[in-house]
């Protein structure tokens, strides 16, 4: 299962979360996580961008397990694992309308989690409101 979505992005990030997610957003960004661009809670994954804000076109991808390799570029590909109570994946930026954000069925469970940049390093301009700069997620279930 793949779905598509852009995302109006705000400081530049954008979360992948449970429904129902309990992580605090404003204590997940550490060192570690600055450095990947990628912070991740029990619920929730924040996503670095490599723009301020924008539209930020968003894949999100129910992976069987055998195809996640075709996508790693490096062998530090930022990676965590979520519990996905609810059976909802909401999608949203820190200053965006929660209510009204993408949302993804899926099976309640765990899932690894394997964030993609595409084309980051072509953004020339970090405030520019929209870019080729995309962000594949993939979420293979591992409980």
């Amino acid at each position: 299962m793949e779905y598509q979505a852009t995302l109006h992005t705000d400081h530049f990030q954008f979360f992948v979360a449970d429904e129902q997610y309990q992580t605090n957003t404003a204590t997940i960004w550490t060192e570690e996580a600055l450095h990947h661009q990628v912070a991740c809670g029990t619920d929730l994954v924040a996503v670095g961008t490599v723009r301020y804000g924008g539209e930020t076109r968003v894949i999100v991808r129910l992976d069987n397990g055998n195809d996640v390799c075709d996508h790693v570029k490096a062998d530090d590909a930022p990676w965590c694992e979520i519990t996905i109570s609810s059976g909802i994946v909401a999608l949203f930026a820190p200053e965006s309308d929660y209510a009204t954000c993408p949302r993804i069925s899926v099976p309640p469970g765990r899932y690894s989690v394997l964030v993609v940049v595409e084309n980051g390093d072509k953004v020339q301009d970090e405030l520019a409101v929209s870019g080729n700069d995309q962000y594949l997620i993939i979420f293979t279930r591992v409980s």
